[in-house]
């Protein structure tokens, strides 16, 4: 307690006036309390506000502190800083009817729906938000289209989950962890669940969803896996395999039909499409082996394929991936990864440039683990079983796309003629790709370099130190398409003259 919080302030801003003069530590002082300063209410109201800040100025006009820019509320009893204390009042109300409200339905739910109580099939529908205005049974539901559509296209329809029609026109269907709690990043805006201790985003996949395909999920041998970090070029590296696997058609891999069943979207991972619902263990277990083309963005240890238990007794597996499957692994310059995932997820997340920067170079709070944990467990796997993991970089194929189908045609042990080869190097330019893939919203510019100009100096030095150089310094291999090299000695000096700046102060 401060200093002036002595005797006779607890007595004058808690007591009656007609409380004794002298109280001991025995004494029962609860019939002369007068009342309470609500301190846990504003602090409630403060912390709920203060993360967004536009919401906060609602609220409060704070003191700001010049020497240190501390903020405090309430400096005086005449500057409380409370804007509108009846709104305030009214705005911890709803919190604590919220706090206290478990609702039957939550964001992330799964149910099924179907047209006509005579419809015989069901639909998966994954709850998305609340529908303002139309009741507490009004949402919105994201509904994904099944496997004969090769895009995996989702779209947004209203629901109406009133009582009357439960089990008639939908009903709930608790499938692969959609109870589990679906957390959220405030200062990145991120919403994501955990699996296996990291960050998968989107929060649609669960924990319950990666047991269920570990526990399930049948190898075969010849199994293809595309895998990367989020916007290292995945599309990319589904489209060759899968135009690869039947001979060359770039067209087929977008055709329906039995020939055209795939384990997802070509835009999407497995475990994204098994957790909406759009495939199962029992579809993936029919697909032909032309077909078996699956992406992740697990890291080797974490994969659906790999057993649920070590083997041959050890603590280790005897092998990283199982005997027989291939992966084809695609890495991009960080820098370029970092502002596609930006410009992918911002609407989402609101996230600032800056602070989303920050946080991609350290990693931790970035989907998947981050950049450098994703691409450094790969690295280890490639290092180990070079048979087994093809080590391909994004700039590989824009700058020489033949010769990058080449080495995953060798690889898969795939013959293609020189023209079909042509053709497909063609195909997995970023226009014709577009085209072919309907403008899939998660195609956006296709490009390398071009994005180095978004970042300031120290934020490519921050880039240089923190991920590119530990990369570098396990023979990691990738293209650094680099800014210009003036730049980050520029940058270690601008920080060099900061550091004489405050030395001098």
């Amino acid at each position: 307690m401060p200093m002036r919080a002595n005797p006779l302030w607890f007595r004058t801003t808690f007591l009656e006036k007609t409380a004794p003069e002298r109280l001991d530590v025995t004494d029962d002082i609860w019939p002369f309390i007068r009342g309470f300063n609500e301190y846990d209410g504003l602090t409630t109201v403060v912390a709920a506000t203060a993360m967004l800040p536009h919401l906060f100025n609602l609220f409060f006009q704070p003191f700001k502190c010049a020497a240190t820019d501390t903020k405090v509320i309430g400096i005086s009893p005449e500057d409380a800083g409370i804007v509108d204390p009846e709104k305030a009042s009214e705005l911890l109300h709803d919190l604590m009817a919220m706090a206290f409200y478990t609702p039957r339905f939550r964001k992330g739910f799964k149910i099924e729906i179907r047209t006509s109580p005579l419809a015989e099939s069901w639909q998966l529908a994954l709850l998305d938000e609340p529908t303002r205005g139309q009741g507490a049974d009004s949402w919105k539901a994201v509904v994904t289209e099944g496997p004969e559509k090769y895009s995996g296209t989702q779209c947004t329809i209203p629901v109406y989950l009133s009582r009357s029609t439960e089990g008639i026109l939908w009903r709930l269907s608790h499938k692969l962890g959609d109870r589990e709690r679906i957390l959220s990043d405030v200062r990145l805006g991120l919403r994501y669940r955990k699996v296996q201790g990291v960050r998968a985003y989107p929060f649609t996949i669960t924990q319950s969803t990666w047991e269920y395909l570990r526990k399930g999920f049948e190898v075969r041998p010849g199994d293809v896996w595309a895998t990367g970090y989020p916007c290292a070029g995945n599309t990319l590296i589904q489209m060759v395999v899968r135009t690869l696997r039947v001979g060359g058609d770039c067209d087929a891999v977008t055709q329906h039909g039995p020939q055209a069943m795939y384990a997802s979207g070509i835009s999407s991972t497995l475990e994204m499409d098994v957790s909406r619902g759009k495939v199962d263990l029992a579809y993936l277990s029919k697909l032909p082996e032309s077909c078996r083309v699956f992406t992740s963005y697990h890291t080797p240890e974490n994969m659906p394929c790999m057993p649920t238990a070590p083997v041959e007794g050890g603590d280790r597996p005897a092998r990283l991936l199982p005997a027989g499957i291939k992966v084809v692994h695609l890495i991009r310059d960080p820098r370029d990864s970092c502002a596609s995932l930006f410009g992918h997820t911002v609407n989402d997340t609101g996230c600032e440039w800056d602070l989303w920067v920050e946080s991609f170079i350290e990693g931790s709070s970035m989907p998947w683990g981050g950049w450098l944990k994703q691409n450094l467990a790969w690295w280890a796997a490639h290092q180990r079983h070079p048979d087994q993991v093809l080590w391909l970089t994004f700039e590989e194929f824009k700058e020489q796309p033949q010769k990058a189908v080449r080495r995953v045609a060798d690889f898969l042990g795939c013959e293609l003629s020189e023209s079909d080869l042509e053709e497909l190097a063609k195909a997995t330019e970023f226009e014709p790709m577009k085209r072919r893939l309907e403008g899939l919203p998660k195609l956006r510019s296709g490009g390398m370099t071009g994005q180095l100009k978004l970042f300031s100096k120290p934020q490519l030095h921050s880039f240089d130190v923190s991920v590119i150089q530990p990369a570098l310094a396990v023979g990691m291999r990738f293209r650094d398409t680099g800014a210009d090299p003036t730049m980050a000695d520029d940058a270690k000096a601008d920080d060099a003259k900061a550091d004489d700046t405050k030395g001098s102060v």
